[in-house]
């Protein structure tokens, strides 16, 4: 059975609301490019169904919809299975605990905070990526979000059998320190 792994989580938060990331993988997906074979596979990735920024209310919004159906382990953290109850308590704590990419590279300095925009196409199931940013601040980030949402109609519109995202992450696939 596949089951999702959860390293870690900080949500970045902008002028607008907040962008929910996390450090989660497959159980089922390992690594095996002799650093780390066997390691499972993980990256940080936005912890969304759909879209990039949400207000708090939209995002715990979308979790309470996660919850309540069928399987209610939603993903595996530190040895325990994180119920309805805990996925809300989850997603509470990392709204709170949000950071301003200034906040987390104050903190963090190493970190650093990547976008791009990725086709995927559906036809021959290869990706790319384009319109890769590093932002060292919430205005630059917010800035190039505006720009990409308007690439991503456009892409959408031009490749009409390709599936175009935004993806906001952080570079690497360690966990960092999240704010108390």
């Amino acid at each position: 059975m596949s089951y999702t792994i959860m390293y870690g989580r900080q949500f970045v938060k902008t002028l607008r609301g907040i962008i929910p990331l996390a450090l989660y993988g497959s159980n089922n997906l390992t690594v095996s490019d002799g650093r780390a074979k066997g390691e499972v596979c993980r990256c940080w990735s936005i912890y969304a169904g759909e879209g990039v920024e949400f207000t708090p209310e939209e995002y715990m919004n979308m979790v309470n919809s996660w919850c309540g159906k069928g399987n209610r382990q939603h993903f595996m953290m530190h040895g325990r299975w994180i119920d309805d109850n805990g996925l809300i308590a989850w997603a509470k704590n990392g709204i709170k605990k949000a950071a301003t990419v200034e906040e987390i590279k104050r903190h963090f300095p190493e970190q650093i905070l990547e976008g791009h925009i990725c086709i995927f196409d559906n036809v021959s199931y290869n990706s790319k990526h384009v319109n890769q940013a590093y932002f060292s601040s919430t205005v630059a980030l917010e800035t190039w979000l505006d720009e990409a949402y308007v690439r991503v109609k456009e892409l959408a519109a031009e490749k009409p059998d390709s599936t175009v995202i935004i993806e906001v992450c952080f570079f690497g696939r360690d966990s960092f320190a999240v704010f108390k």
